[in-house]
């Protein structure tokens, strides 16, 4: 199954849409974008449901779809093409008038023009080779394309002048267009639009936060290579290093400094209790990530009390005391292929502690995924924070299959 399936099926369905851009990209990219017929949208889910469950997420205009047996998203736009859900192409007269790509609906020259240059104004990018050269490909085509837009006489002449000219620089132009829009009386809707207020909320609301999402597992298991690459697949993923033996706050640090990085020979439940005041602190820094909208993938985290003590019913009261993600992962791997990896424990102590974990995952519900190949990895955790309960309302409504 691939995307282009899946459009195939949704033109069969008698779905009105057309791909805006990048479709000869559909297999590599990671996000589709697809003007839609307003009407279309709970059809257009429905078709997609057959596919397993979906993550949803409304922004303004916007409607996205993760499917993850594809690993992709379908960026939807709801009736038009526009910037701060300010309509600047009408979506009925760029799909009246389609291309075809493998048997699914594209925007053609025209719309797609209209839609670069819209792109290129408002959202302060600076075309490519590829854009520069479609926008400047046929100058009857670019005429259309200005004229599409439903900007003011004076800056459609102001848009075509500069492109005939090669020059992309369109500050000025952003800004007469912004001005235009406040004398129409469109202020509200260019700065409080539904991302202006969901911000607001947020930090105004003192029960929200971004997801937690922790993972831990022994040295060797594979964590930080893992976390790198999921951090790839959100933009406002924060990674953050929370365990007994990493990052420790300056105070802990200038002890240890002091003592020359020698042990401390004190009682077990003194040194986990600094442990824990220590991370506690480290834990106010992950607040201030979740509050203001990032979600922090956490390697490590107080579960390290655990594994890594003796004095196991003090630890276990401190675990009670300790914060709750919102979903932690247990990394796994054969015992004497972690070794291979890092030779810091031997074979029998990594049996032991991959025990230890295991048994702690069984009574917390934590996620347990044996990391053999990293792309299978990588999948199998992004499907669960997406869809996973707890984590995936932060950002997406979660439909049923």
């Amino acid at each position: 199954m691939t995307a282009i399936n899946i459009l195939q099926e949704l033109k069969k369905a008698g779905i009105c849409f057309a791909v805006i851009r990048k479709w000869d990209k559909i297999e590599t990219e990671k996000e589709i974008d697809i003007l839609l017929a307003k009407n279309d949208m709970q059809k257009t889910l429905e078709v997609l449901k057959a596919y397993g469950p979906l993550g949803v997420v409304q922004d303004g205009h916007h409607i996205g779809v993760y499917v993850p047996k594809i690993d992709k998203k379908f960026d939807f736009h709801m009736g038009f093409i526009g910037w701060n859900g300010i309509k600047f192409i009408d979506g009925d007269a760029a799909l009246s008038e389609t291309a075809s790509f493998k048997g699914i609906p594209v925007l053609n020259s025209a719309a797609l023009t209209a839609s670069l240059i819209v792109h290129i104004i408002f959202d302060k990018k600076v075309p490519s080779d590829e854009y520069a050269s479609i926008i400047l490909k046929n100058s009857a085509v670019l005429k259309k394309a200005i004229n599409m837009t439903n900007l003011p006489l004076f800056l459609k002449k102001e848009i075509r002048s500069k492109i005939e000219k090669k020059d992309f620089d369109f500050k000025k132009t952003k800004f007469k267009a912004i001005a235009w829009l406040v004398l129409k009386g469109k202020v509200l809707t260019l700065f409080w639009n539904w991302k202006t207020l969901k911000k607001v909320f947020r930090v105004l609301n003192p029960f929200w936060f971004a997801p937690t999402i922790v993972f831990i597992g022994p040295d060797g298991v594979g964590k930080t290579t893992v976390i790198s690459e999921i951090k790839k697949q959100f933009r406002n993923a924060k990674y953050v290093r929370l365990g007994i033996y990493n990052s420790r706050t300056k105070i802990v640090h200038a002890i240890s400094k002091v003592r020359k990085h020698k042990r401390v020979n004190a009682p077990c439940w003194i040194k986990n209790l600094v442990r824990f005041f220590d991370m506690y602190a480290r834990w106010f820094r992950v607040l201030w990530h979740t509050k203001t909208g990032k979600m922090v993938l956490c390697d490590r985290f107080f579960f390290d009390l655990h594994y890594y003590s003796e004095c196991k019913k003090f630890t276990e009261f401190l675990l009670k005391l300790s914060p709750k993600p919102s979903l932690t992962f247990l990394l796994t791997a054969e015992p004497k292929e972690i070794h291979r990896r890092k030779q810091e424990k031997t074979v029998k102590e990594l049996e032991e502690m991959l025990f230890r974990m295991k048994r702690l995952a069984k009574e917390r519900g934590f996620k347990e995924i044996e990391n053999r190949e990293l792309n299978k990895t990588v999948q199998a955790i992004k499907t669960e924070i997406l869809l996973g309960e707890g984590t995936y309302k932060f950002f997406f409504d979660k439909i049923s299959e």
